[in-house]
């Protein structure tokens, strides 16, 4: 939203869009109930790139609840129309759900 305080006037513009991206996973389940996972997802267009990669350990619990635990990076870039943004977030992670 840009606005100007001296006037009163504000203008702001949304939108929503589909953006595909590149998505890569693998798995490896040495045990029936213990697997190591990563994923890694990415966009670059005219200079701007967002990218995500995850590693995690899960951990099956009793039927389809599972615990899992890892480490994601997250990095974006863009640069339009006198927008710039440059993020990067990462870090460990938990989380906890059903598999179906």
């Amino acid at each position: 939203m840009i606005r100007q305080d001296s006037s009163g006037l504000n203008e702001s513009e949304t939108g929503t869009f589909p953006i595909p991206m590149v998505f890569l996973a693998a798995r490896f389940r040495p045990l029936e109930r213990l697997s190591f996972e990563a994923e890694g997802r990415g966009i670059s267009y005219s200079g701007n790139d967002v990218y995500s990669f995850i590693g995690r350990v899960k951990v099956r619990i009793v039927g389809p609840l599972f615990a899992a635990g890892g480490y994601r990076y997250e990095k974006a870039k863009l640069d339009e129309k006198d927008v710039l943004a440059d993020v990067e977030f990462s870090g460990p992670f938990l989380e906890a759900g059903f598999s179906f």
